[in-house]
């Protein structure tokens, strides 16, 4: 195999956000309206330093972050002024340009390539401060926000992000487009909504979700034959069947009703349900997806994919700290999500021109031979020297890439889970004689 050769990081990160690009943004938003010595680049640069190193608390850590960078200090009323409305809007531009230049396109899985795109979609709850109760109503919380995030699947970009108050019902945040033309969206049970399944048909899209245990519809017909005395579903309701059946898979299509502008109309969507052999419960997913697309099965394989979004909330949460500001002022809640937003896409970008050279190892292509929670555990240990080469203008005097690929590999990949190892040794333990 040739020798991996390193990857400049430093111009990776310049490449996405250039100086011109950070300091045009800043102009055009209001950030600033004379060059002074308040400089956005380091801004921005500190800011995506503390996030991307796991140290990302609040304003006072970023002014930390900045001073290191700029080589003098601030005071502090100047620099926590700057964090105002025109921030907010600067940060937003920033984002729409990773959302559109930064992030690496997707791989389609083989899966769900028979969609013109598709596209996954969930929220995240941020409790805030109490003093933010008023312009931030959280459900069961005084203060809350509530991030709705639709990223591409197959660890694509952001499709579409929106900040919210915490209240906000989930249903509201459905894109009925023509871009869905189509595509599949698949979401979780809040962003159930039969007008907007109805909407999204109409369209020309594709939906997937699980069932919601108080919509009761009445099978029309089975898509499967069955041989034998097979119980006859056609008719019945599906809620009143399925505590009878044994078979491993259902897939019916069945008759929902519901009211529209007044008006009742009923569609004609399908049931897909599959067995869990532990429980002998099954996992229901209504979808419109016609059965010569996607089998019983694969429908089941295809909702799997949401759980990318799942990781991603985990993710930031969890290393960049999302939500974790502890702030008291509207317009740094908004920064502060924006920010984490940035830092996603750099990482993003980062690690794919870490792991998509050439001469990387197969392995390292896999999700998991490099997870993005041990990626972003690992980056934060070099995040800073990259930024700081980024601010300067010099070359790193040694490239990290090279020693960030060994660090990324996952030592537990291809071992057995614990779950599978009990049971294959207590399927090959031994009865011993009970002693009397």
């Amino acid at each position: 195999m040739a020798r991996f050769q390193g990857i400049d990081l430093r111009s990776v990160l310049q490449d996405a956000f250039s100086d011109d690009l950070i300091n045009e943004a800043a102009l055009t938003t209001g950030l600033i309206k004379r060059w002074r010595v308040f400089r956005p680049v380091i801004l921005f640069w500190a800011l995506m330093g503390s996030i991307l190193g796991g140290s990302c608390s609040g304003i006072a850590a970023v002014k930390t972050e900045y001073e290191g960078l700029s080589g003098h200090k601030v005071g502090k009323a100047a620099f926590y002024r700057h964090f105002d409305r025109a921030m907010v809007e600067f940060l937003r531009s920033l984002f729409a340009h990773a959302c559109a230049k930064v992030f690496p396109p997707a791989t389609t899985p083989p899966l769900l390539r028979k969609f013109t795109q598709t596209v996954l979609q969930d929220s995240t709850i941020l409790r805030l401060r109490a003093k933010l109760a008023k312009l931030w109503p959280g459900a069961g919380m005084p203060a809350a926000a509530k991030v709705n995030v639709i990223v591409k699947a197959g660890g694509g970009g952001a499709f579409r992000v929106r900040v919210t108050k915490g209240t906000r019902a989930e249903v509201k945040f459905t894109p009925i487009t023509r871009l869905l033309k189509g595509g599949l969206l698949i979401f979780d049970l809040g962003y159930q909504s039969l007008k907007n399944f109805a909407r999204i048909e109409d369209k020309g899209g594709f939906f997937l979700t699980r069932l919601k245990d108080n919509l009761l519809p009445t099978i029309a017909r089975s898509n499967l034959v069955h041989r034998g005395a097979a119980i006859e579903l056609a008719g019945q309701p599906l809620r009143e069947v399925l505590d009878r059946l044994r078979r491993a898979r259902l897939d019916v299509i069945v008759a929902i009703k519901f009211k529209v502008a007044g008006r009742w109309q009923t569609r004609e969507w399908r049931v897909v349900g599959l067995r869990n052999e532990e429980t002998g419960e099954y996992h229901l997913y209504l979808t419109n997806i016609p059965t010569d697309r996607l089998t019983a099965e694969e429908i089941g394989q295809a909702y799997a994919y949401r759980w990318e979004i799942e990781r991603l909330f985990a993710e930031m949460k969890g290393i960049y700290r999302l939500g974790s500001w502890a702030v008291t002022r509207d317009e740094s809640v908004l920064v502060g999500v924006y920010a984490d937003l940035i830092a996603w896409a750099l990482t993003r970008r980062l690690r794919n021109a870490v792991l998509t050279v050439e001469e990387a190892a197969a392995p390292l292509l896999g999700a998991l031979a490099a997870p993005f929670m041990r990626w972003g555990k690992v980056i934060a240990t070099h995040i800073r020297e990259i930024v700081a080469a980024v601010v300067q203008h010099r070359r790193l005097p040694r490239s990290p890439s090279g020693l960030i690929r060994e660090q990324v590999r996952d030592p537990n990949r291809g071992r057995v889970p614990l779950a599978g190892r009990t049971r294959r040794i207590s399927r090959n333990a031994r009865v011993m004689p009970r002693v009397a």
